[in-house]
């Protein structure tokens, strides 16, 4: 079946969905007549195993853009916050006639919002003729993590108006957006309404979101009740990890050393649990328990790991420019 571009590329899409993004790469550069659906196909594969920045290497190797492909590359651009690139590819979508196309729409809403321009990305939001549950969550999720939690709750009630049912990843971001404002009333009623009303298992994330909304508000008591009550896993340690971090703004040092003890005993290798119980313990005076932990680090061979943070680069040399006035125009806004 050689030289058959249609099955070769569903092989292609095949190892992607089993994660061996190596054996579909091998099957790309051996196509003998690679085209517009092997190349699609391609991008698929590594935006589906998460390797977004092979997705954009992909782009700059052929130079030209597909259209059908123009949701996967935003996605990309999205996983990787590179509002640049987004733009440059969002400019090429206009400029070949698209802008009625919801999956495109609704990636490029996405890529806005997560690259901080929220604003822009409501103005797309908002003159969509057609909207999915898809496009409705990037918005809200889009206010929750620019710090306007408050607009992203009433978008919710809006989607439930207009007879979208949420999902999942509705509520978490409602969640998301009743932790990061203080909101912790509404939380709670999220959290029991998820479960009451649309019958949604919280999972660990839903969880993570309600641990942190109860710890910034000092609830260290209630988040830690609620941990141990949850059906999402117990022994989630990532779930202990968020509680752990509430502990160490709060003022309660037994339920922080019973937390930090907790935690060293579902992740021995998690260097902040050691930290965190060094510093309660020195805190009220008990230094030779400060310096048994220190020791106890030290025999298990856990060091302090320090931070990383990173920013998308300046415009390299030779990348294309991108002219924001085409996307106004194809908005009907002054140029």
């Amino acid at each position: 079946m050689r030289g058959n571009v249609v099955v070769e590329s569903s092989l292609l899409d095949m190892y992607g969905k089993c994660g061996d993004v190596g054996c579909a790469r091998v099957v790309f550069d051996g196509l003998e007549g690679r085209n517009w659906v092997s190349w699609t196909a391609m991008l698929g594969v590594y935006c589906h195993n998460g390797e977004s920045e092979s997705v954009l290497g992909l782009v700059r190797e052929w130079g030209v853009v597909d259209v059908y492909s123009f949701g996967t590359i935003i996605r990309a651009c999205s996983a990787l916050a590179a509002v640049r690139q987004g733009k440059e590819v969002h400019c090429q979508y206009v400029r070949k006639g698209g802008w009625k196309d919801v999956v495109v729409e609704s990636a490029l809403v996405d890529m806005y919002a997560k690259c901080g321009s929220v604003d822009f990305a409501y103005r797309l939001f908002s003159r969509m003729e057609v909207r999915n549950l898809i496009t409705w969550n990037s918005m809200i999720g889009g206010f929750a993590q620019n710090g306007r939690g408050q607009e992203g709750l009433e978008l919710f009630e809006e989607m439930v108006k207009e007879g979208v049912r949420p999902d999942g990843i509705s509520f978490v971001n409602v969640l998301f957006a009743c932790s990061h404002n203080g909101l912790v009333d509404h939380g709670r009623r999220y959290f029991d309404l998820m479960k009451r009303e649309y019958g949604i298992r919280p999972g660990v994330v839903h969880y993570t979101c309600m641990i942190d909304l109860l710890g910034r508000a000092e609830l260290i008591q209630e988040a830690e009740s609620l941990l141990e009550a949850a059906d999402c896993g117990y022994d989630h340690h990532s779930v202990w990890a968020v509680l752990l971090g509430a502990c160490t703004k709060c003022s309660d040092y037994i339920t922080a050393e019973r937390v930090a003890k907790k935690m060293i005993q579902l992740d021995p290798e998690f260097h902040l649990s050691y930290v965190l119980l060094s510093n309660v313990y020195r805190a009220v005076g008990r230094w030779n328990d400060a310096q048994e932990i220190r020791r106890l680090m030290e025999e298990r061979g856990v060091k302090k790991m320090p931070g990383t943070s990173w920013v998308e680069s300046e415009k390299q040399k030779g990348s294309p420019s991108f002219d924001l006035s085409i996307v106004g125009r194809s908005m009907g806004e002054a140029a």
